[in-house]
C-alpha cells in the first residue's frame, strides 16, 4: 500500500452548483482522537451543501483517495456506488441550506465511510429501501442511525456508516 505517508492537508474549494456555499476538505491524522482502535493511514473529511450537484465531487474524492491508497478497482467501485446511494438518500431528505458531512478513513485492512446530516425526516435511509439493500450488498458492514428530533438543529441528526475490507489479494 503506497508509501504509508500521512495525509495532512486542509483546503477550501468553491462548490459547484448555483447558490451553494464553500466545500471544506480536511485531511486528518493517522489515528482516532482517543488513541484507540486502528491506526488510520488516511482520514479525510468533506462538508458540502446537501444538494445532488455535489455527488460527483464526493465520488471523485472517494475514488481519488482510495486509488491513491492502492485499493483495487472493485473496492473503489463498491465504495463509490455505496457512497452515492447513501449521500443521495440523505440529500433528498434535507431541507435547503443543509450541509452533508462525508468522512473516509482507511488503514491496511480496509476503508470506513461516515455520512451525516440533519434530515427533515426520520426515514432518510429506511431499512427496507432498495438503496439500503444495494449498500448492504456492496459493503462488509452497514450502520444507520437517526437521533430524535433536535429543536436546536431543526431536524433529525442522521449518520450512516459503512465499511469495506480490501480484497484478499491485497494482503
Amino acid at each position: 500500500m503506497g508509501d504509508g505517508a500521512e495525509h495532512d492537508s486542509t483546503a477550501e474549494m468553491p462548490a459547484g452548483g448555483s447558490g451553494s456555499g464553500p466545500t471544506h476538505i480536511d485531511g486528518g491524522g493517522p489515528s482516532r482522537p482517543d488513541g484507540s482502535g486502528p491506526t488510520y493511514l488516511g482520514e479525510f473529511r468533506v462538508r458540502v451543501p446537501a444538494v445532488v450537484s455535489q455527488l460527483a465531487m464526493l465520488r471523485a474524492v472517494a475514488e481519488t483517495v482510495l486509488l491513491t491508497a492502492d485499493f483495487t478497482l472493485d473496492v473503489v467501485t463498491d465504495v463509490r456506488v455505496a457512497l452515492d446511494e447513501v449521500a443521495t438518500a440523505l440529500m433528498l431528505s434535507a431541507d435547503a441550506g443543509r450541509e452533508l458531512e462525508f468522512e473516509l478513513r482507511y488503514d491496511a485492512r480496509g476503508v470506513e465511510v461516515r455520512v451525516s446530516l440533519v434530515s427533515r425526516t426520520e426515514a432518510a435511509l429506511e431499512d427496507d429501501s432498495f438503496g439500503r439493500h444495494i449498500v448492504a450488498a456492496l459493503t462488509d458492514w452497514l450502520e444507520a442511525g437517526c437521533e430524535p428530533y433536535d429543536p436546536a438543529l431543526g431536524g433529525y441528526p442522521v449518520t450512516v456508516r459503512f465499511g469495506r475490507q480490501r480484497d484478499v489479494d491485497d494482503f
